[in-house]
């Protein structure tokens, strides 16, 4: 799957007593069956960042040290376990779909500008507690050109998510890996808007969500449903977010 190349899943599959037909060796029992064995990051596909995932140097977030986080086998403080299952208003802010666009281009900066802009065009405004998903058209790639899907991304820059950290919502997420744009206009300081948003302001961040369908739908309000699979000591979660219309 595209994403960061850093970031792999690799499966295995156990079949027990299933192949050269095993069971035979074991009296009146013809029960075969097959399991998988996974490892990998919880930062794969649609995921959400826990808020042991970004820090600040050796603050993460409420200021908590990495010594006070760090455990060999897990986190123990701000693991992802904590996230509860979310059950709020979701609202779309599609930025391609007010530029008339299907999709923006790489390395696109969304500024607090083009968001209110977006909002303007539907009269909405965002709550707090809300789900902010943003639609930059950029998960076409994820299927059609997964090159160019991991090499770059429009998203939201600095500014964006200093201004979205503000309106309180719970979450934001994007249809691209990396929820702000790729790559950073400052070359010195990637991932500013993870660390502001979720060191900082404690906002959970969705990647990799597919927002095309209900972009197409010109709904923009809906109820966000999201009980992430997660594991403790864990610093993200893989999730499956429903939008129910």
């Amino acid at each position: 799957m595209p994403g960061d190349p850093d970031r792999t899943y690799h499966s295995t599959i156990l079949a027990h007593n299933s192949l050269e037909k095993r069971w035979t060796a074991r009296g009146g029992s013809d029960m075969s069956s097959m399991e998988e064995h996974a490892e990998h990051s919880y930062h794969v596909g649609t995921h959400i960042d826990g808020l042991a995932h970004v820090g600040i140097g050796d603050r993460f977030y409420n200021g908590t040290q990495y010594q006070d986080i760090f455990g060999i086998r897990g986190v123990r403080r701000l693991g992802a376990h904590n996230i509860p299952p979310l059950v709020t208003r979701g609202l779309l802010i599609d930025v391609s779909g007010a530029a008339s666009s299907t999709h923006l281009p790489a390395g696109f900066v969304i500024t607090a500008a083009h968001l209110q802009w977006a909002l303007q065009d539907t009269d909405q405004t965002i709550n707090p507690g809300d789900a902010v998903l943003i639609h930059t058209g950029w998960g076409k790639f994820w299927f059609d050109n997964p090159q160019a899907y991991s090499r770059g991304e429009p998203g939201i820059g600095e500014e964006a998510g200093i201004w979205l950290a503000k309106q309180r919502p719970c979450v934001v997420g994007s249809d691209n890996w990396a929820l702000e744009v790729v790559p950073s206009p400052d070359p010195e300081r990637a991932f500013v808007v993870h660390q502001h948003l979720v060191a900082v302001s404690g906002v959970y961040i969705l990647e990799n969500l597919d927002l095309g369908h209900l972009a197409a739908t010109g709904v923009k309000a809906f109820l966000f449903v999201l009980s992430p699979v997660v594991a403790r000591g864990a610093t993200g979660a893989l999730a499956r977010p429903i939008a129910v219309l």
